[in-house]
Order: C-alpha cells, then sequence, then structure tokens
C-alpha cells in the first residue's frame, strides 16, 4: 500500500515538473524553408521524398528562451494546402522520431536572446504512394501539399532548477507549415 502512494506521489510530482518546464512559446514562431528536397527508391508503390528543411526559430518577446539541443520531428502531419494545416485538417500524421542527419555542435541548451533567432537544420521524409488509389496507409499520393511538425527533444533531460530560472525553456514546437509539391513526373533515385 506505502509503495503505491509513493508511485502516485512520484507521478503526481512528474507530471507537475513536467508542465512547469513546457513554458509558453507565444513568443516564439517558426519559419520553414525548404532548401532541399530528393525523391528516394522505396518500392514499386511507394517512394520517399526527403526534404531538407531550415527551421528558423524567431523570439519576437521580452524573455530569453532555451532549446534543448538535440531537438527533432516527434510528429509529421502533411494537410491539402498550408490554409488546412492553419486549421488543423490534417490528411496524414506520422508519428515516431525522425533523426537529425547533421550532427549538433554542442550539446547545451540554445539560447535565443529577444529578438534574435536560430535555425535548425532538419531532414523530414514522407512516404508518397505512385498513384492516387488504391489507398495505402501512412502514404499520401503526388501532389501538393503542407508540412508541419512538431519538434520535441530526443534524449534531454529535464532542466535544472537555475537554467529554468533564466527564461522560458521549450519542450515543444510546432512549427508553421511549409508548402511542397511532389510531380507527378518525379523520378526516384537510390539514397544513402
Amino acid at each position: 500500500m506505502n509503495q503505491t502512494l509513493i508511485s502516485i506521489g512520484c507521478c503526481v510530482l512528474f507530471l507537475l515538473a513536467g508542465s512547469a518546464q513546457a513554458g509558453d512559446t507565444d513568443g516564439v514562431r517558426s519559419v520553414v524553408r525548404i532548401v532541399g528536397q530528393k525523391y528516394c527508391y522505396g518500392d514499386a508503390d511507394v517512394f520517399t521524398v526527403w526534404l531538407k528543411l531550415d527551421v528558423e526559430i524567431v523570439n519576437s518577446s521580452g524573455t530569453s528562451y532555451y532549446l534543448p539541443p538535440d531537438l527533432v520531428p516527434y510528429v509529421g502531419r502533411v494537410a491539402e494546402s498550408v490554409g488546412a494545416a492553419e486549421r488543423g485538417k490534417y490528411i496524414n500524421e506520422w508519428t515516431g522520431t525522425r533523426y537529425p542527419t547533421r550532427p549538433r555542435s554542442h550539446n547545451r541548451p540554445i539560447q535565443i536572446r529577444p529578438g534574435r533567432s536560430t535555425v535548425l537544420h532538419i531532414d523530414y521524409g514522407v512516404p508518397i504512394r505512385r498513384r492516387r488509389d488504391p489507398a495505402i496507409p501512412g502514404t499520401v499520393p503526388m501532389g501538393s501539399y503542407a508540412l508541419q511538425l512538431v519538434l520535441r527533444p530526443e534524449y534531454t533531460p529535464s532542466p535544472l532548477r537555475s537554467e529554468r530560472d533564466k527564461g522560458i525553456w521549450v519542450t515543444s514546437l510546432t512549427t508553421e507549415p511549409v508548402s511542397f509539391q511532389v510531380a507527378a513526373d518525379s523520378k526516384p533515385k537510390q539514397c544513402k
């Protein structure tokens, strides 16, 4: 009985600590630019479009924000357009970490001072089916879409209290949607 109460108490403390760490991201916005795109073989029915993204995180508040150094795409969502994504109307969503291909140069939190920004370089793959029908779960047909990512830390432990007191610690960030297109004449290649 005592072990159960201790376990429940620890869970409640963990949940309270987690909600305090998340901070408020109203003063931060993300501007996503596609800086590269390639098509990679899959199988006879599906291939992947890999998008090389620059995610600029802009601090427009009067307070410093701190980002974990290992933010990765935790959720990827595809909508028919930027407007549909802004309204939360997604046609597909993938959950699971997609690792960045470029290693971080440091493992300390990234500070974004008021009025400043930082750029994260992220690669993300979207599964594309070659034909509109039949539908294959987890894929979208060739066409024009909007991609929105939810970034979360991969391994970073909770910040120390001294770090939290310096500014707002961001543990989850949803990017602004970005448009991309997969042309009908796309020619997938072997990718490494």
